[in-house]
């Protein structure tokens, strides 16, 4: 392999004569195709070394796949992690996300049961007509309530996207005021809605969101 190879012959020279000892690790010989490990040294007493030459490529294979396989694991892990943490916060959205939904549909599902009583106890047909159309706008409220909860988008990234729409203000607030009227007659409390200083009879909101928004508020301050 020297005859391909003769940049190391100067190794081997300075180990001999100039009495000089060469570890060299390794080198690829292009004559044979081969990775060699040489160790060199000087001969005692004479201008001679010995050199020590070691087959390596076997070694070297077997380096490089262990590089090799030691990357994919590393990615592997760091895919793993990821993948964990995904997962980690889809379940922790999803359980904020159903207690949210639970504590929302007691209010409108309440305000069906309550007006219902009264709608049977009701002697006159107008005002059990009146507590039939509270019925009907609790019960679209808990439905649309129920179709959010399906939304599993939603449900695994915690995510929500708002869907704007123009409704009077008096009627978002009538839906409000029905959701939760039975629960502040059952505990004998006095509510009054002021919106004489509103200066728009319409506004642009998510209307599900913003009722969800206020009833939460009213129903925690029950």
């Amino acid at each position: 392999f020297l005859k391909g190879d003769r940049k190391w012959l100067g190794f081997f020279y300075g180990t001999a004569f100039e009495r000089k000892t060469y570890r060299l690790r390794r080198f690829f010989s292009s004559e044979i195709h081969k990775y060699l490990r040489i160790a060199c040294y000087p001969w005692p007493g004479a201008s001679l070394c010995a050199c020590l030459v070691t087959d390596e490529t076997d070694l070297v294979q077997a380096e490089r796949n262990v590089h090799r396989t030691s990357t994919r694991l590393q990615t592997a892990k760091r895919e793993l992690r990821v993948a964990c943490h995904k997962a980690e916060r889809a379940n922790d959205a999803k359980t904020g996300f159903l207690s949210s939904v639970s504590h929302d549909m007691r209010t409108p599902l309440n305000g069906i049961l309550g007006y219902t009583n009264l709608a049977l106890q009701a002697k006159h047909p107008e005002l059990m007509r009146e507590y039939l159309e509270k019925i009907q706008s609790s019960g679209k409220l808990l439905l649309e309530l129920i179709n959010n909860t399906l939304d599993l988008n939603q449900i695994e990234t915690g995510a929500i996207t708002l869907h704007p729409e123009s409704i009077s203000q008096q009627a978002l607030l009538e839906d409000v005021v029905n959701a939760v009227q039975v629960s502040m007659d059952e505990k004998n409390i006095v509510f009054r809605v002021d919106s004489s200083g509103a200066f728009m009879t319409n506004i642009c909101v998510d209307v599900l969101r913003m009722r969800e928004v206020l009833i939460n508020l009213l129903s925690n301050a029950i």
